[in-house]
C-alpha cells in the first residue's frame, strides 16, 4: 500500500495544476480515502492485542493496570478467574495476540485445559507474571509450560521441596543474557521486591536474569517453547515498587513483544 502511495504522489506532484486534475480524475481522490484508511488500520494492528488475567491473589490494582496502560505500543483488555479460564471453552481467547497471567489460580476443568492446550499448539504467546507460579499444583503439565513452580505445602510432598518467599527485598538483578530480544537493551538493575526461594525450574528454559539473595531463587527470568508458542516467566512483580520501576517495565514490555513471535523467528 506505501508503495502504491508513493508513486501516486510522484505522479501527482508533477502536474502544474493539481486540482484540475483531482477534478477531472475523481478516481485518484477515492483512491487517497481507500489508502488513508487501509494505512490507518495497517497501524493498529500492529499492536498486539493482549490479556491480562489476574485472580485469586491480591495485588496493587490500579498501579499494576497503569503499568499496561503506559505501553504506548500495545492494546490492552482485562479479566479475572474464573472468567478467564471460561473462556477457555470457547474461540473468544483466539482474537488476542498474547495472554498475561498475573493470577494465581488453583481450579481448572478437562476441557479447560484441552483450551489452553490448543491455544499454545497454535502459537498464542504467554507471559506469566511473578505468583502466577503458584497456580495449578494438581495440573502435572503447568510446569512444563511455564517453565517452573513454587511448591506449596502439601500431605505428599517432601518438606525439602517446599518453596517459600519474603517481602519486601533489595534485589539486585543481572542480565545472564544480553543477546536476546527481551534483555538485549537492559543493564543491570535494583529492585524493591518480593523473593520466592526453593522453586522448581526445569532444565528446558532459558534463563534471562539472575540474582544472588539468599531469600530468592538465582533464575529470577526466563524463557520457554511449549508447543509452537513462545513463553516467558518473570519472577518479580510483587508490588507498586516493582511496577513503577523503569526496568521491570522494560523487562515486561519486552516479554510480551517477544512472545508475541512466531516460532522460530529468534
Amino acid at each position: 500500500m506505501f508503495d502504491v502511495w508513493i508513486i501516486f504522489q510522484k505522479k501527482i506532484n508533477t502536474l502544474n495544476d493539481m486540482k484540475k486534475y483531482l477534478y477531472l480524475r475523481p478516481v485518484y481522490v477515492l483512491m487517497i480515502i481507500i489508502l488513508f484508511c487501509c494505512t490507518s488500520k495497517h497501524k493498529i494492528s500492529d499492536k498486539p492485542h493482549i490479556l491480562l488475567i489476574t485472580g485469586g491473589h491480591s495485588f496493587d490494582t490500579i498501579q499494576f493496570f497503569e503499568m499496561f496502560y503506559d505501553f504506548e505500543d500495545m492494546d490492552v483488555d482485562t479479566i479475572s478467574q474464573p472468567q478467564a479460564n471460561a473462556l477457555l471453552e470457547t474461540d473468544e481467547l483466539k482474537k488476542y495476540d498474547v495472554l498475561v497471567f498475573y493470577d494465581m489460580w488453583q481450579d481448572i476443568t478437562d476441557q479447560q485445559k484441552t483450551g489452553l492446550l490448543g491455544l499454545l499448539k497454535e502459537g498464542k504467546g504467554m507471559v506469566f507474571l511473578h505468583h502466577s507460579l503458584v497456580s495449578y499444583q494438581g495440573w502435572d503439565e503447568f510446569i512444563y509450560i511455564i517453565g517452573g513452580r513454587y511448591n506449596l505445602e502439601n500431605d505428599r510432598m517432601d518438606t525439602s521441596k517446599i518453596s517459600g518467599f519474603e517481602h519486601d527485598l533489595d534485589i539486585k538483578a543481572r542480565i545472564i543474557n544480553k543477546t536476546h530480544p527481551i534483555t538485549s537493551n537492559m543493564p543491570d538493575f535494583t529492585i524493591h521486591d518480593e523473593g520466592y526461594y526453593n522453586i522448581e525450574i526445569i532444565p528446558a528454559v532459558h534463563p534471562l536474569l539472575e540474582v544472588n539473595h539468599p531469600s530468592c531463587a538465582k533464575c529470577v527470568a526466563w524463557t520457554n517453547k511449549y508447543e509452537n508458542s513462545r513463553i516467558v516467566y518473570i519472577l518479580l512483580g510483587h508490588d507498586r515498587h516493582a511496577y513503577q520501576n523503569e526496568s521491570f517495565r522494560l523487562l515486561v514490555e519486552n516479554a510480551v513483544k517477544w512472545s508475541n513471535l512466531k516460532i522460530p523467528d529468534d
